[in-house]
């Protein structure tokens, strides 16, 4: 899209942040989940090939634990290979090797950061992008906070990723 020429082109940053799957424009509603997965992939390659025409120095892919669908008995480790199941999963895992190839290609210097369970306040009741909020919801809703024993994870509050990531 043009747009996003003109607005790389406009404030010529150093770095372009893609949000990728905590990004809330996307609507991953199984219903029509195939249809952003196309949005999402066509989205990430026209910033991609912008960012290069335009001579950007770096470019940062967020991405997140979603490409871990699968149930693990060990920890996840960052070397483990991703395992996506659904049309989320699979376009988050696109881009992460999109972003990576398009880097080696180009010579452009491309990152990809993968954040896990990050979480904020919901700002409505329809919002559970994150395993903190649906667990919120279900005791609002239900009246008891359900807990599988067997699950462990660590969430990160988004004000920290962000601290972090500005490092």
């Amino acid at each position: 899209s043009e747009t996003v020429k003109e607005v790389i082109e406009s404030c010529r940053p150093d770095t372009v942040l893609f949000t990728g799957p905590y990004d809330t424009s996307y609507n991953w509603n199984p219903k029509i989940a195939h249809d952003t997965a196309l949005n999402f992939i066509a989205d990430i390659s026209n910033i991609l090939i912008t960012v290069s025409a335009l001579s950007t120095k770096h470019f940062v892919y967020i991405s997140s634990e979603t490409v871990f669908e699968n149930d693990y008995i060990t920890d996840i480790n960052e070397d483990m290979v991703v395992s996506p199941s659904t049309y989320k999963g699979t376009a988050i895992a696109l881009g992460e090797k999109i972003t990576l190839y398009f880097g080696h290609t180009t010579q452009t210097e491309t990152t990809v950061v993968r954040i896990a369970n990050m979480c904020k306040f919901p700002s409505n009741r329809e919002y559970d992008n994150d395993p903190v909020s649906r667990m919120c919801l279900s005791a609002v809703i239900n009246g008891r906070l359900q807990v599988n024993a067997k699950r462990e994870f660590s969430s990160i509050y988004i004000n920290d990723a962000v601290d972090a990531l500005s490092l």
